[in-house]
This record gives structure tokens, sequence and C-alpha cells, in this order.
């Protein structure tokens, strides 16, 4: 097991490696690659910008949640059957799932903070894992596993009351899988490619 402590320079050894399961930043001409192979090219980073005025490392979880909508067909339409588009077409067109929201927590949680992408799996009640997006926020030197897709509850006009921002005790190396508190797992695994 990788512990909590040694997780950053593990997670930055793996953003070196290709290909990226890990990203550690997104400039400008960044690009991330959606799990159907298709990229977006961050072609605005500080797109994040538009969702609000936040203090450098504030990361509006919930403001990322409600903006960007769930739509395959939609997001499939901003591709326009190319295998690359800006990243800000998706933005502006208010479709995105896990990948999209990641890259948004990323780019706002980059400004103050250390922050990674993951592009991993998610695997929920032991069943079969899914291509997942999300992300590793550092606050004050400790770890926090990030899943803006899939926030714990929301009311009922979509407002996130309880965020999956899960603290990182730390991996197994083996298999990839992060390690939260009990109280946190609430039936999920969340691994690296």
């Amino acid at each position: 097991m990788i512990a909590k402590n040694d997780l950053k320079p593990y997670l930055e050894a793996l953003a070196k490696q290709e290909p990226k399961s890990v990203i550690g930043r997104l400039d400008k001409g960044s690009k991330v690659q959606k799990s159907w192979g298709l990229f977006y090219e961050i072609n605005d980073p500080n797109i994040d910008r538009r969702l609000g005025d936040f203090p450098e490392g504030v990361v509006p979880y919930g403001l990322i949640h409600r903006v960007l909508k769930s739509s395959r067909g939609e997001i499939m339409e901003v591709f326009n059957g190319s295998p690359e588009a800006p990243f800000s077409k998706a933005y502006e067109a208010g479709v995105g799932e896990c990948l999209e929201k990641a890259i948004l927590v990323q780019l706002s949680a980059q400004r103050g903070r250390e922050a990674f992408l993951i592009n991993g799996y998610l695997t929920e009640d032991d069943d079969v894992g899914t291509a997942h997006a999300y992300n590793i926020v550092f606050k004050d030197g400790k770890a926090f596993l990030v899943d803006a897709q899939n926030p714990l509850a929301k009311d009922s006009t979509d407002k996130i009351t309880h965020p999956y921002i899960a603290p990182i005790l730390g991996i197994e190396e083996d298999s990839g899988d992060f390690m939260v508190p009990q109280e946190w797992r609430q039936g999920r695994t969340y691994s690296i490619f």
C-alpha cells in the first residue's frame, strides 16, 4: 500500500507516464482523452471563471454539477464527427459527464492547490467497474477524492447538499484502488487505470 503521505509523489510520477491516466496540470493546449477515444483540447484554461469569481483554489462543486448536464447525444454533437473538440464547446453547450466535470474541477483547484485529474474506474457495490473521471485535490497537505459527477445527495432543485469529497488513506499499488474511510465508501471503489 502507498500511504497517504506518499500519495502526491506517486501521482506526480504517474502524471509523467503515457498514456495519461493521471494529469497533474491543465494548460492551454493540453489534451484530455475521453473514454470513447475522443479528445478535448483545453483552449481556455480560465473557462471555470465563467462560473463566478471564486478565491484561488476554491472549487464550485455544486455549480459544476448543475451547469453541465449529462447527455451523450449532445456531447457527440460537440465533436461533430471529429476525434477532437475544444473544451469550451462542451462548456458552452452546457453538456458534460464525469470527464467534463473533472476538467472544471481541475482547472478551478489547480490555481490554489495541488490537484490531479484521474482517468480511472468507478466500481459500485462490487459490480463491474466502468470508466470514470474524478479528481484528487490536496488541501493543507491532505488528499481528498472528489467526484463531481456523483455527489452523495442533491435536493429537489438538483443542488448538491452533500458533495462526494472523501479523505484518502492511501492507494493499493497492485490494484490502483484508492482507500477511503469506510463511512465514505458508500459502496464505491475508485481506481486508476
